[in-house]
């Protein structure tokens, strides 16, 4: 009977990928479980980034963080609108209700530090200046963000390089000002001269409603392309 040499160097090498597939094994069910806590704890309707999920597993490896949203997606606790980004939907009898693009744009917006508003005749509606509301809702950026499509509809997005420029001229402004006055300046590229003085009284309204440090900047934030608007408000 022929002996058989035993193969340490080989024994070893199975020991080490038994005890490495074991450690593997225990750190993605321990990110695993992370993840899933940290679903549970989200309210429902809340909309968040692949990056605060991974700041809360203590910056797991990004694979086991994908393995782990995809458990929570087989699941149905959780969907995905787009790369890098989530949402806990809430639900009703019938099933979980559209996440709206509003939260899904705010979401965005924080993830990619830029101003991302409402644009067209959305923001005459924000500044109750029609009722109309479009079929459709779009959104001007102050970063090149693209449009994409998920289960409410498609949310389309545009760079704007004047905007960019506008948005800056309100650093420190109060927010809720900054706001107004955003909406304002997009209210005016959308309506054009002509009908922009057809509603003078009611844009000038807003505008005079403004502090004086607020008209101030609006007026700067006019540039050579809006420059026309500047007799609107006198």
């Amino acid at each position: 009977m022929q002996e058989v040499e035993f193969d340490y160097k080989e024994h070893s090498y199975y020991l080490y990928n038994r005890k490495l597939n074991y450690k593997n094994g225990f750190y993605m069910e321990k990110v695993s479980k992370r993840v899933e806590s940290y679903v549970k704890h989200l309210n429902y309707g809340k909309v968040f980034t692949f990056e605060t999920v991974r700041f809360y597993s203590k910056n797991a490896a990004r694979d086991t963080i994908t393995h782990a949203l995809k458990k929570e997606m087989d699941n149905n606790r959780i969907i995905h609108i787009r790369k890098g980004l989530y949402a806990k939907p809430e639900l009703s009898r019938f099933g979980s209700i559209p996440v709206s693009p509003e939260k899904v744009v705010s979401a965005m917006a924080r993830e990619f530090r830029a101003n991302i508003s409402p644009s067209g005749a959305s923001a005459l509606n924000a500044l109750g200046l029609t009722t109309q509301l479009p079929m459709s809702v779009s959104y001007i950026s102050t970063k090149r963000i693209s449009s994409f499509s998920y289960s409410s509809g498609e949310v389309k997005i545009r760079y704007s390089q004047a905007f960019e420029k506008a948005v800056s001229c309100f650093r420190g402004t109060e927010k809720s000002e900054k706001e107004n006055a955003i909406l304002l300046w997009i209210s005016l590229e959308y309506l054009g001269k002509q009908e922009a003085f057809q509603k003078r009284n009611a844009l000038k309204a807003i505008y005079s409603g403004f502090s004086e440090k607020t008209r101030n900047k609006f007026i700067k934030s006019l540039g050579r392309k809006q420059s026309w608007a500047e007799s609107l408000f006198k």
